[in-house]
């Protein structure tokens, strides 16, 4: 599924995924934004997330920028509570892995844990959506 984004329009959301696609891209993305969730809130160490699945952060987070962008304008349209909360911790999480990479990032969470990080257990890296959810959920 990952590798089939750069084939679908995602200029208009989730819209430009395939129905049949949709609810693996939202799972994937949620995945990632529970990880960030947790790496922000200092559940997780970002030097660990980075060294085991730094190159999948970058690579998922680029390629479905366009698909965020577009809903969150759609949120925002929609009137919904503050809309550019969709994807944020997944954000924050790409900007503090480019950031452990060396490469430059501004943003505003990047400093999230800011040292206050405990290290990443087996039991941590082998956590499924779910358990990051109920984690995140813990916060």
């Amino acid at each position: 599924m990952f590798e089939q984004l750069p084939e679908w329009d995602l200029s208009t959301g989730m819209e430009g995924v395939p129905e049949a696609e949709r609810n693996l891209i939202r799972e994937l993305a949620w995945f990632y934004d529970n990880l960030g969730t947790l790496v922000t809130h200092g559940v997780v160490d970002i030097e660990s997330v980075s060294g085991y699945l730094g190159g999948s952060v970058i690579s998922v987070r680029e390629r479905m920028e366009p698909l965020v962008r577009v809903e969150r304008a759609r949120q925002a349209q929609n009137a919904l509570p503050d809309p550019n909360r969709w994807q944020e911790y997944f954000e924050n999480l790409y900007h503090l892995v480019c950031k452990a990479g060396g490469r430059p990032v501004a943003h505003p969470m990047a400093e999230g844990c800011a040292g206050r990080c405990r290290p990443l257990t087996v039991a941590v890296l082998r956590c499924c959506t779910a358990t990051a959810t109920s984690l995140a959920s813990r916060l």
